[in-house]
């Protein structure tokens, strides 16, 4: 049976060697100097969420998610999907679909992802993700 749910922190541990490959794999092709503890820590405090996908198989996928309050209007927030294995289409569809349920229980207004990568846009335009913004950035 497919199951897609939010994982309570307290349980993280019984998840954890599943997700830790997929975390390390989103990590490295990001720039941020974030270790796979950080992350541990973020869910394990609720700083962040875990959304855990399986199936009769098993561990299918996951994502991490924290909420974005903007620091002069606290009205305004967003859901961050800050690390996400999408090779799942129990994370790209019913995945997706719960982090849309949690952030309006948030009464958040979005919610948005970041990333380097480029494929992202096709992948975010395909399940109705628009661009809102381009950080054009230089190495000094």
């Amino acid at each position: 049976m497919d199951k897609v749910r939010l994982v309570d922190p307290s349980e993280l541990h019984w998840v954890w060697d599943d997700i830790k490959p997929d975390v390390i794999a989103c990590l490295n092709t990001e720039e941020d100097d974030v270790w796979p503890e950080d992350v541990y820590t973020a869910i394990r405090t609720g700083t962040a969420w875990l959304v855990y996908a399986s199936d009769e198989k098993g561990y299918q996928g996951m994502a991490i998610i924290t909420e974005w309050i903007d620091p002069y209007n606290p009205k305004v927030k967003k859901i961050h999907i800050w690390l996400c294995s999408t090779s799942s289409e129990l994370i790209t569809k019913e995945g997706l679909a719960l982090i849309e349920n949690f952030a309006r229980m948030r009464q958040a207004q979005k919610v948005a992802l970041t990333s380097s990568n480029w494929a992202f846009k096709r992948w975010g335009e395909q399940r109705g993700f628009k661009v809102a913004s381009i950080e054009i950035s230089k190495e000094v």
